[in-house]
């Protein structure tokens, strides 16, 4: 299926590639119904993708991909996908809004040389990162993310901006940002397999942050400067904050 205006009020199941499909143009869908797809539940290349009521369940790799172009998720839910949940390839910007990422074989949403908007919004049970930006920078508000086998939020060669989030349970870091500038306030983190705030060559500021059960430092800055204030760090496993060449 091959879409360049729009889909509206559609159900789609037991698909055997992509659900709904646009090469070379933009797609918009709207209160779309995805159920089984072999491959990919919404794919746009070198195009637009704007979603808004949209469920997407069991795909055979994304939940809702697009390449060269923006992403735009609203009220929609992404569940049960054997790679990424939502996926910005190469692309200027993702925004992400009261949504649901759920069962990702892989990160739940990411996005890769773009930048990143996304609120209130939950991501759990992610075989990787919960919430990725490989360069580019990331704006995340009210995100939620719980049980991520990775970092439960990740930057690399960019900017976090991150406000009124929590992570619960992570196999490695809960935040993490490698070569760039972070700034978080009102974080929660609880059953952290790493560290629970991280930041590798780079610069924090932190306010308000609340960390238990973490198996490694609580709040580290690694080649940059730190300011910090309001921070309540309880079962840390090593340093509660530790700056190292800063």
């Amino acid at each position: 299926l091959i879409v360049n205006a729009g889909v509206t009020g559609t159900t789609l199941y037991d698909v055997g590639f992509n659900a709904l499909y646009s090469y070379y143009g933009d797609l918009t869908a709207t209160g779309v119904k995805i159920d089984k797809v072999g491959q990919s539940g919404v794919l746009t290349y070198y195009g637009d993708t704007t979603v808004s009521g949209v469920t997407v369940n069991d795909a055979g790799t994304y939940g809702v991909f697009d390449q060269d172009g923006t992403l735009t998720m609203s009220d929609s839910t992404v569940t049960n996908t054997v790679n990424v949940g939502v996926y910005l390839n190469l692309g200027e910007l993702a925004t992400v809004t009261n949504s649901t990422v759920d069962t990702t074989g892989s990160t739940g949403v990411y996005v890769y040389q773009g930048d990143l908007i996304i609120s209130d919004t939950d991501v759990s049970n992610s075989g990787s990162v919960g919430v990725y930006v490989n360069i580019g920078d990331m704006v995340a508000d009210a995100v939620n993310v719980v049980e991520a086998t990775g970092q439960g939020f990740y930057v690399n060669a960019g900017a976090l901006d991150l406000s009124d989030a929590s992570v619960t349970g992570a196999g490695s870091h809960g935040v993490y940002v490698y070569n760039g500038v972070a700034a978080v306030e009102n974080l929660a983190l609880t059953d952290i397999g790493g560290t629970g705030l991280y930041v590798n060559v780079g610069d924090l500021s932190a306010t308000a942050v609340d960390g238990s059960d973490i198996a490694s430092q609580g709040v580290y800055v690694y080649n940059g400067d730190m300011t910090a204030s309001d921070l309540t760090l309880d079962d840390i496993g090593s340093q509660g904050v530790y700056v190292y060449n800063g």
